[in-house]
Order: C-alpha cells, then sequence, then structure tokens
C-alpha cells in the first residue's frame, strides 16, 4: 500500500486531518518498530501481536510516523509482519 502524503495537495488539510484523526483513534496501540532512518527516508519493521492484527497497513503507516505522513510512505504487511517506510522531506 502506498500513500502519498497530503503536502502542497490542494486538499492538504482535508487529508491533514483524516490522517490526523485516524492517529487519534489508533494511537494507543503499542506496536515496536525497528526503525533504519536514511535520507530524507525512514525504513522500519516489525510485527504486530495477536490482537494488533486489525491494523491496516494504512494504520502501521500512520503510527511509524507518529501520526504525521505529511510527505506519504509505504507498507506491506503479509501475516502479523509488516515492513516499508514513509519520507521526512
Amino acid at each position: 500500500m502506498i500513500y502519498s502524503g497530503y503536502a502542497f495537495k490542494p486538499n492538504m488539510k482535508e487529508l491533514q486531518k483524516e490522517i490526523s484523526d485516524r492517529y487519534k483513534e489508533i494511537c494507543d496501540r503499542k506496536i515496536v518498530f525497528k526503525k533504519r532512518p536514511h535520507y530524507s527516508t525512514t525504513y522500519f519493521e516489525g510485527t504486530l501481536s495477536e490482537d494488533q492484527k486489525d491494523l491496516s497497513e494504512l494504520d502501521i503507516l500512520i503510527l511509524a510516523d507518529d501520526g504525521n505522513l505529511c510527505f506519504g510512505g509505504k507498507c506491506t504487511k503479509n501475516g502479523l509482519k509488516f515492513s516499508g517506510c514513509y519520507h521526512t522531506d
């Protein structure tokens, strides 16, 4: 799943609010991320616990970037394992 971000889009405020609202709904879900920051991108991976398996790829991406996703990113989920990246500029 690829999320293109909301920076510089005509409906930026609405998209930002959607991400922010969803983050508020799921921010109490504790996921352990293994992160590897690189220039303008942070890569992540991890394994969901059984009670977290209902989280979508977008949910995981939102949690990985602490509710930001201004510049977008991508996430792949296979069973309980996930990996992806988000862009920081």
